[in-house]
C-alpha cells in the first residue's frame, strides 16, 4: 500500500483509539462516583426526601405522647344564680386550677396511631432511598449519553478528514483526466451529507451537555468510563424478581405504607369505643362573693366518656380506613408487576448486547478491511467511487454500532441494578468508595 493510502487511515485509527480510551480509566478526571456523590449532597429531590423523614419521626414522637398524662392550668370567672332554700343568691366565683389528666384507655387508637406513624417513617426511609436510586440512574444516564455522543462526534470527524482527503484525492484525478468529474460529484454528496450528520451530532452533544449540568450542577469536563457489573443478567431470573421485590424502595415504601393503612384501622376502630380519663385537679386560687361551702380544694374524678355521632362519622371513618388498605395494598401489587417487567426486559437487553458484541467488533475489523481493499481496487479500477463511499459509509455504521453497543449495555445494567435498589452502591464500590 502506497503512503497516501496510510495517511488516508490516519483517521480511522484515531478514531479506533477514541473507542479503546473508553474502556480506560483518565489519569484526572470527573469520576461518575464523584459526580453521584455532589448531586447527593445538593439536590433539592434528597433535601426533600430528608425532611420528610424528620417529620416522619416527629410524627412518631407525637403518637407516643399520647401515652403520658396531660398537665395544664385552668382558669374560671363567672357569675352564676343558685336558688337555695326558696331564695336566690348571686354567686360571682374566680378560680384557678391545676389539672393533671391521663387517659387510660382510647379503644387501643392510642397503640394504632404509634404503629401507623412508625410505618410511616419506615416508607419514608424507603422513599429516601428511592430518590437516590432515581438519582443515580438520572446522572448515570446523562453522564453516558455524554461520552456517547462525543464518541460518536469523534468517529464522525475521523470520518469526514478520510472523506475530505478522499475528495482531494478524486477532485485531482479529475483534472488530470484520469477519471469522470461525476466521481468529484459523487465525492462531494457523500462528504456534504457527512458534515450534515457531523453538525446533527455536535447539536445532540451540545444538548447532551447542558441537560448534565443541568441534573448535576457541574461541568462535563473529562469523564471517565463507569464501571457495572454486567454478569448480574446470568442470575436467573426469578431470583433476580425474588431480590428486586424484596430490596426495591419503591416496593419497600408501598408495603410499609398498606402497613400504615392497616394500623389506621385500629385508630378508626378507637372511635368507635369509649375513653377512660383520669383526672387531678388542685385548687390553687378560689374568690368565691359570696363564700361556698361546696368548692372543693382538690379532686380526683375517674371520667368514662363515649360519644357516637348521630351521623355516622365513626363508622365512615372505619370504612374509610379499609378502603384506603385496600388500595395501598393494591399499589403494592401493581409495583411488583411493573418491576418485574422492567427487570426481565433489562435482563434480556443486556444479555442479547452481549451476545451480539463479538460480531459488531469483528464487523468493524472487517469493515476496515474492505474499505484498505476498495481503496487499492479503486486505484486499480477495479472498482467505483460509489463502492468506496459505501465501504466508508459501512465503516462509519459498523464504529458507531459498537459504541451504541457498548452504552447500552451499560444503561442495561444500571437499570437491573436500579429495579433491585443497589445502584447507588454499585456504582459507589466500583468506584472505590
Amino acid at each position: 500500500m502506497s503512503v497516501n493510502h496510510l495517511f488516508c487511515f490516519r483517521p480511522a485509527v484515531r478514531a479506533l483509539a477514541c473507542i479503546v480510551c473508553l474502556q480506560s480509566t483518565q489519569a484526572m478526571g470527573a469520576p461518575l462516583a464523584d459526580v453521584l456523590r455532589h448531586v447527593m449532597d445538593t439536590h433539592p429531590d434528597i433535601v426533600s426526601a430528608r425532611a420528610l423523614l424528620d417529620a416522619a419521626g416527629e410524627r412518631i414522637r407525637q403518637s407516643r405522647s399520647e401515652y403520658l398524662p396531660t398537665a395544664g392550668l385552668a382558669y374560671e370567672r363567672g357569675s352564676t344564680t343558685e336558688e337555695m332554700s326558696g331564695a336566690s343568691i348571686d354567686r360571682d366565683t374566680s378560680r384557678l386550677d391545676a389539672t393533671l389528666r391521663w387517659n387510660l384507655f382510647r379503644g387501643f387508637a392510642d397503640k394504632g396511631a404509634v404503629s401507623s406513624a412508625t410505618a410511616r417513617k419506615a416508607a419514608s426511609a424507603s422513599d429516601l432511598n428511592g430518590v437516590r436510586e432515581d438519582l443515580s440512574l438520572k446522572v448515570l444516564e446523562v453522564y453516558l449519553d455524554v461520552q456517547r455522543t462525543r464518541a460518536l462526534v469523534d468517529v464522525s470527524a475521523a470520518q469526514i478528514e478520510s472523506l475530505e482527503r478522499l475528495a482531494q484525492r478524486v477532485s485531482t484525478r479529475a483534472e488530470l483526466g484520469r477519471i469522470s468529474r461525476v466521481t468529484v460529484h459523487q465525492a462531494n454528496t457523500r462528504l456534504v451529507q457527512a458534515r450534515n450528520r457531523h453538525i446533527q451530532l455536535r447539536a445532540a452533544l451540545s444538548g447532551s451537555e447542558l441537560r448534565f449540568r443541568e441534573v448535576t450542577g457541574m461541568a462535563p469536563d473529562a469523564l471517565e468510563l463507569p464501571v457495572l457489573d454486567g454478569q448480574i443478567a446470568d442470575e436467573p431470573v426469578e431470583a433476580l424478581y425474588q431480590r428486586a421485590v424484596s430490596d426495591n424502595p419503591r416496593i419497600r415504601a408501598a408495603r410499609e405504607i398498606a402497613r400504615s393503612r392497616a394500623a389506621d384501622i385500629d385508630v378508626a376502630r378507637g372511635g368507635l369505643m369509649p375513653t377512660v380519663d383520669l383526672e387531678l385537679r388542685k385548687r390553687l386560687f378560689a374568690d368565691v362573693e359570696p363564700d361556698s361551702s361546696i368548692d372543693l380544694d382538690t379532686s380526683v374524678r375517674l371520667v368514662v366518656n363515649y360519644d357516637f355521632p348521630l351521623g355516622g362519622a365513626s363508622l365512615s371513618r372505619k370504612s374509610e380506613a379499609f378502603s384506603l388498605k385496600s388500595a395501598a395494598e393494591q399499589r403494592v401489587a401493581a409495583l411488583e408487576r411493573e418491576v418485574r417487567a422492567n427487570v426481565a426486559a433489562a435482563s434480556r437487553q443486556l444479555v442479547e448486547d452481549r451476545n451480539i458484541w463479538p460480531n459488531l467488533e469483528e464487523n468493524v475489523v472487517a469493515a476496515r478491511e474492505v474499505v484498505k481493499a476498495y481503496h487499492l481496487q479503486f486505484d486499480a479500477g477495479r472498482r467505483t467511487l460509489l463502492d468506496l463511499l459505501t465501504a466508508y459509509a459501512d465503516l462509519y455504521q459498523a464504529e458507531a454500532a459498537v459504541l451504541e453497543n457498548r452504552f447500552r449495555r451499560l444503561v442495561a445494567a444500571a437499570r437491573i441494578h436500579y429495579q433491585l435498589g443497589s445502584l447507588s452502591a454499585a456504582l459507589l464500590e466500583k468506584a472505590g468508595s
